[in-house]
Order: C-alpha cells, then structure tokens, then sequence
C-alpha cells in the first residue's frame, strides 16, 4: 500500500482518441462510387455482348416454315451466344443444308474464329467455292487440310482437284500421292493422278491409274469418260469407243464419303429433308421403306412429290410419264422454278424445242440469274437454228456461270458459226484453262488457228 501511495508519476494520463461519426455526405460518396463502378462493369460487359457479331438476316420466302422455325432458333442461339463457335457452326451447317450459301459461309468464318482448330470450318468454306472462286477456295481448304491432313481424306482430295482445276500440278500431285501413302487403294486418288497424267502426257501413266479408279462406283463413270479421251490420243479408237459407250451405260458415280458435307445435310428438316431420304430409299432399292414416306410426302407438300415423281420418271425413260407429273408439280406450285426446270428438260429430250424453251424462259423470269437455265435455253434455239438467240442465251449463261466450261465453250462454238472468231476463241480458251480435257474446245481451237494460218 505504501508502495502504491509514493509511486512517481511517469507520464501524463493518455487520452483515448476521438471518434468522429461518418459524415452523410462521405456515405453518399462511397455508395456512389460503388455504384459507377457496377455501372461501367455492366456497361463493358454490355458493349462487349453488343460488339459480337451478330447473325445474318436470311430471307426466307416461301421457305418451308419447318425449316424457317429450325434456322429462326438458330440464330436465337447465336443472337445470346455470340462468341460461341458452336453455336455458329450449326446455324451456318443448317443454312447450308437449305441452300443459303452465302449466308452459311459466313457463320461458318465466325465459327472459325471463335474454333480455329476445327477443320469443318473453314472446309464448309472451301468446298462451296471452288467453282465460283477456286483461289478463295484453295487458302479455305489449305487451312482446313493444315489442321486434319488426309483423315478424313475429304479435304485433301478437295483441294488436290482445286489445284488440278488451276493448272498447280506439281501441288496438286503432292496431295494425291500423300493420300495414297496411307491409302493406297484410294480410287479418288488414282482418278486425280490419272486425270494430271493425262494433262502432261503421260498417258502409260494415265491409264494405270484409271484402271485403279475404274473399280469403284464412286469413280467408274468419270474414269471410262476420261479413258476414252486418252485411248482416243493413244490412237486406240476401238478401246475409246468402248470405253465412252461404257460412260453413257453406266449410272452417276455415287457420292465420295465426306463427314463433314454428311454433318451438315443431316441437319435438313421439312420437305427437303423427306425429299432426300425418299431419293435416297428409291435409289437404293428399298421400295417398301420408300412407299410410305412417298404417300406421306404426297399428302403433306404434293407439289414435291410430283416433282420427285417427274424427276424419276425422266431418268427411267419415260418421258410421258414424267411430263405428266411435272405439269402436276406445276399446277400446285407455279413459281416452282425445279418444276419448270424440270418440264424444259424433259421437252427438250423430247425434241419438242418449242415448249422446252418456253418452259426455260419461265424460268428466267422467275429467276433471272439461273445460269442453266439460259444453258438449254441455247440449245433450245440451236436446234431451231436460231443463231441469233442461241449466241444471247450462251451469253447470259457465261454471265451466271463465269466458271462453267461447257457454257463457254458453247458459246465460243456458236460464235465461231457467226463469224466471231476473236471472240470464239477468247471463250474456247476459258472452256480449256476450267477443263483442260475438253477435246471439243480443243479441237474447235485448232480449226482457229488453221484458219488464221490460210
């Protein structure tokens, strides 16, 4: 006790530090800054959302509402998934699988974008272009082969005949043998190198590698055409009148397998859908699978039906029959440009060149840019020995189909009947540089240059 009343004084007592209350105008701060800055991460999330691509506008017509009601929930899944790949790629197989090309290949590059390891997509692009812009076609397909090689072997036989078609042998040759490596019976393959050897001459060569081809149903009918041609430059007439009565007697050659292409048309729906599975089953022979589907389809979109039935009954022969059903097809759908298509061509076989032009003029006006149209237009008038008219159809139909070699040859054909010969030979060159074994450009080219040397 003593000790506590004389203890010495240290320090002054410490005083315990003021605390001062927030003020309201501090709160109100911090409840501001705290909601600017919610507001500017909404605000960047909203503008990365609205800075996405967005999907195309697809004008749909008369489109069948089954597939307007597929590729409409489509695009609405794109429209809240914009960065995704996936959901792209699908819109962009659907249009595709209806016919929407253009539309399609742009999905298709934005897919690409958000899946740049996926070989699909820029194949998709690829492959729908090598006719109207092979160049475009051949860095789509690069790309595409650079990701997945020759497995699937698709792409690579693509693009090896891409840069046959652009006279790029040495590359294309590459790619054929490449697939060979690991597939050495690959009759897609022979035929390309059959087709190049045929090109530089080696006509030995040529030949070994068609009779490869020649084996398979996917190949057989395009390899007797081609051996024809080269039994033909050989001096071999007999084998090439075999070979090219072999080519007429045989059916199409059948679809090479592609996954992706077969990805895509199984995303069809509606009609189309019913009208490629009915094709299918009749081709295949499977009549009693086909007959209940073809009753369905006849109760549910009749127009098609009766074109399907036209289209069968033209390639059986019967052409009677066949412009019966298509003149049904027309009845129920008279801006059916397939329909009136159809009746021109089944006139035209017919020899009644009259009708079967009026038939393609329909078509043109109902579709003034359907280049085959114009096509048989001219053959139309060149039966009639209208020249005048002929030369005006082939001219519209190089136009549409600046990359189809069979339009500009006929109408460098027609041309050089006119007189016309610069110009002829200007179209004769373009049918050669897109298929350099077209033997009749060929052949109206050298009576060119015989005539320009008298």
């Amino acid at each position: 006790m003593l000790f506590l009343l004389h203890r010495p004084v240290m320090a002054k007592t410490r005083k315990r530090p003021e605390v001062k209350s927030p003020s309201p105008r501090s709160g109100y701060r911090g409840l501001r800054t705290a909601v600017w800055v919610c507001a500017l991460t909404l605000a960047a999330a909203w503008l990365g959302w609205y800075a996405a691509p967005a999907p195309p506008v697809v004008s749909f017509g008369e489109t069948d509402p089954a597939v307007v009601e597929a590729i409409e929930t489509a695009r609405g899944t794109v429209w809240w998934n914009p960065r995704s790949a996936a959901a792209w790629g699908r819109l962009g197989q659907l249009l595709r699988a209806h016919g929407y090309v253009s539309e399609s290949n742009l999905c298709f590059a934005h897919a690409e974008r958000f899946d740049s390891r996926n070989p699909r997509w820029p194949y998709l692009q690829g492959v729908s272009l090598q006719q109207d812009d092979p160049e475009a076609a051949i860095r789509h397909l690069e790309r595409a082969v650079a990701l997945c090689g020759s497995v699937p072997d698709a792409p690579e036989l693509c693009l090896a005949e891409v840069y046959l078609q652009q006279g790029r042998l040495t590359d294309a040759e590459h790619h054929f043998r490449h697939i060979l490596q690991r597939d050495p019976a690959n009759h897609r393959a022979h035929l390309g190198l059959g087709r190049l050897a045929y090109e530089r001459g080696n006509l030995t060569d040529s030949v070994a590698h068609l009779n490869q081809s020649a084996a398979s149903v996917r190949t057989r009918k395009t390899t007797a055409s081609l051996l024809a041609q080269v039994y033909h430059q050989l001096g071999d007439t007999s084998a090439s009148k075999q070979q090219r009565a072999r080519a007429a007697e045989l059916p199409n050659d059948l679809p090479w397998p592609d996954p992706f292409m077969e990805e895509t048309w199984s995303l069809m729906v509606g009609k189309q859908f019913r009208l490629s599975k009915l094709q299918t089953l009749r081709q295949q022979g499977r009549v009693a699978e086909a007959r209940p589907l073809a009753h369905q389809l006849e109760d549910d979109y009749p127009d098609v039906y009766y074109l399907v039935e036209g289209r069968l009954q033209m390639d059986q022969g019967n052409l009677a029959d066949a412009e019966q059903a298509l003149r049904k097809a027309i009845e129920l759908a008279p801006h059916s440009v397939d329909a009136h298509f159809d009746m021109g061509t089944t006139l035209l076989r017919e020899k009644n060149y009259a009708a079967a032009a009026a038939s393609f003029r329909r078509v043109t006006e109902l579709q003034p840019d359907y280049g085959p149209a114009y096509e048989r237009l001219g053959q139309c008038w060149m039966m009639q020995g209208n020249r005048s008219e002929a030369i005006r159809a082939f001219r519209a139909a190089v136009q549409y189909m600046p990359q189809d070699h069979e339009a500009h040859r006929d109408l460098g054909s027609f041309l050089l009947q006119d007189g016309q010969t610069a110009e002829a030979a200007v179209h004769l060159r373009q049918a050669l540089e897109l298929q350099p074994g077209d033997a009749k450009a060929k052949e109206l080219l050298e009576s060119i240059s015989k005539r320009t040397q008298h």
